[in-house]
């Protein structure tokens, strides 16, 4: 198929197929995490000080202990926060990322991810489509759309302006009030098993027995917030 190439995951019987224009030219295997770094709790956290001082005092450092413990990617969600400011936690965090050359994403905003120059978009089942979304970033960025069942993942999966999905909640999330109904490990692996495209497991996903446990399920991909957000997200990212 044109425009698809293969990559090996440890062995030939877990190599994973993905477009050769998402995923797979980031050399993504299945025990790589991706990180959704939550930072609205940052700022909130550090009372009188303005965007600018929190951004260079805790998102770089936070980030950086992040990539140096290994992950994927970083995934920036900064709801409730004016878009100057985000755009700020974006400039800062592609900085560190660039650094060791770890992709940045932003959840939701097709238009600051175009502006800030991060390498992807993530979008839920109620913001942008992704076609609509492609018509801001353009064709060179990474877009995947978070699903919650398995006809919301067919459609996904047959949108080619998605170069991943996400599936989730696989399990009850902690970060997120009022979320949808939990897929679980069986969902997970009904959607991996009938999708060519990357699957990122989404999701109360806390410990590394999780992280193996979706892996196993067939995902190529584990997100997750609050098991990284603590005061050593170093070690963390390194255990998960």
């Amino acid at each position: 198929m044109e425009g698809v190439e293969r990559i090996s995951a440890g062995d030939d019987e877990n190599q994973v197929v993905v477009d050769g224009n998402g995923l797979g030219d980031l050399g993504v295997e299945r025990d790589m995490l991706i990180v959704m770094s939550k930072l609205k709790k940052y700022i909130r956290d550090r009372s009188g000080m303005n965007c600018s001082d929190a951004v260079a005092d805790v998102l770089s450092d936070h980030v950086r202990a992040l990539c140096e413990g290994g992950v994927a990617l970083v995934q920036v969600r900064a709801k409730g926060i004016d878009d100057r400011e985000v755009l700020e936690l974006l400039v800062c965090a592609l900085a560190e990322c660039a650094r060791f050359d770890v992709p940045l994403l932003v959840n939701d905003r097709a238009d600051l991810c175009a502006a800030s120059g991060v390498d992807g978009l993530h979008v839920g089942q109620t913001d942008l489509p992704a076609h609509l979304a492609r018509r801001f970033v353009g064709r060179e960025v990474l877009v995947g759309t978070s699903t919650h069942t398995r006809a919301q993942a067919g459609v996904v999966a047959r949108d080619p302006s998605n170069d991943y999905l996400a599936v989730g909640p696989v399990y009850a999330s902690p970060t997120k009030v009022g979320h949808a109904p939990i897929v679980s490990t069986l969902g997970l692996k009904e959607v991996a098993a009938t999708t060519r495209m990357p699957v990122v497991a989404i999701g109360g996903i806390t410990d590394p027995s999780r992280v193996a446990d979706v892996c196993a399920a067939g995902a190529h991909l584990a997100a997750a917030i609050s098991a990284l957000a603590g005061s050593d997200p170093h070690l963390m990212a390194r255990r998960m």
